[in-house]
């Protein structure tokens, strides 16, 4: 059962990644594991490079980029830029804190948005009051990529106070149209990519005996975690959202994406590879001498691994018809339970 059940984590998470040419890499991934003997940590670098290279990048890509270099001139007016960091720690920490079905994310927005909000409306009750109620609505988002959108409702809240027309419904609007594109860039780069491959490769490193691979992955990870949010936030609040909407439409975010899901197909492949197990243990045996075993002479001879890698293609295609994962996950319990009973896997 538990050599059988990694195949379900991967599985299910194919169904986000496994897609356009993306697919071709997790079979090449496993390949390399497989034929080549490839670690999960030489499998990303390699294949994190192919990515870069297959995907292609041109100038015209970061133009917005150069745009927010370019058309910096937002202040901090009213607040500084202590006030800025410390709002999206508040963010970060605390945006699922009232988590609920009517708002989901929007009382941690507003949580986040007062301080700001004290000092931009300091004299002004009814300002203030108002910013509170519409920062307060309905709001779901990543969590790094919702920083973004906190520096541009701050900047939008400076430019109204300095007597911008910018009516509610404008922070409505930007807030519900970039919410869905950057909880979908967001929650895939950092939930489907990130966590997943430097899991693999510090799981793989631990099993090996190096004890502080635990330590190294949390280190990592908060560091590309916050790092990311960060200059996310303050791409936001410089631009005042026009530089991230251009972001949004320049394409380039599909092509990180896309590089994305094949990093992350590759190294699903060799987590295939590497960590579900299901070998058969049936074999001949005439007077006491095997004369055929059937994991070595038929499956090892024509691919290795192939049973697990046929396990994780089908229960992908299972979740992908809409079976629950519940469901797959005892099925692969029961099937795993039964045929090490009957000594015929191993």
């Amino acid at each position: 059962m538990g050599g059988l059940l990694p195949a379900v984590g991967v599985g299910l998470m194919l169904l986000s990644i496994f897609k356009g040419r993306a697919r071709f890499f997790l079979f090449l991934g496993f390949l390399a594991t497989s034929f080549l003997n490839l670690g999960t940590i030489a499998v990303a670098l390699i294949f994190g490079i192919i990515a870069i290279l297959v995907v292609g990048f041109n100038s015209d890509d970061f133009a917005a980029f150069r745009d927010t270099q370019e058309n910096n001139n937002n202040a901090y007016r009213y607040i500084t830029k202590g006030d800025l960091t410390r709002s999206w720690l508040l963010w970060h920490w605390f945006c699922e804190a009232l988590y609920n079905y009517e708002r989901m994310q929007g009382i941690g927005f507003c949580n986040a948005m007062v301080p700001l909000l004290n000092k931009i409306y300091k004299d002004d009750k009814a300002g203030l009051v108002s910013a509170m109620k519409r920062h307060a609505m309905f709001f779901n988002t990543d969590h790094d990529f919702g920083g973004m959108i906190l520096g541009i409702c701050t900047s939008m809240e400076e430019q109204k106070k300095d007597g911008a027309d910018i009516p509610d419904e404008a922070f409505v609007a930007l807030k519900s149209g970039l919410m869905g594109p950057c909880a979908g860039v967001g929650d895939t780069l950092s939930q489907v990519v990130l966590i997943p491959i430097l899991a693999v490769i510090f799981i793989n490193l631990a099993t090996q005996g190096a004890v502080w691979a635990p330590v190294a992955y949390t280190v990592i990870f908060m560091l590309i975690f916050y790092g990311v949010g960060y200059w996310m936030l303050n791409l936001g609040y410089k631009s005042g959202g026009e530089v991230v909407l251009k972001l949004m439409e320049s394409g380039l975010l599909d092509k990180v994406i896309e590089v994305a899901n094949i990093l992350g197909c590759a190294v699903m492949g060799a987590l295939i590879s590497s960590y579900v197990t299901f070998n058969w243990n049936v074999s001949i045996v005439q007077e006491g001498v095997e004369i055929f075993n059937l994991q070595t002479g038929v499956f090892d001879a024509i691919l290795p691994n192939a049973m697990p890698l046929a396990l994780t293609m089908v229960i992908y295609v299972l979740v992908k018809k809409g079976v629950k994962g519940s469901y797959i996950t005892f099925g692969v319990m029961a099937v795993g339970f039964v045929l090490g009973l009957l000594g015929l896997i191993a």
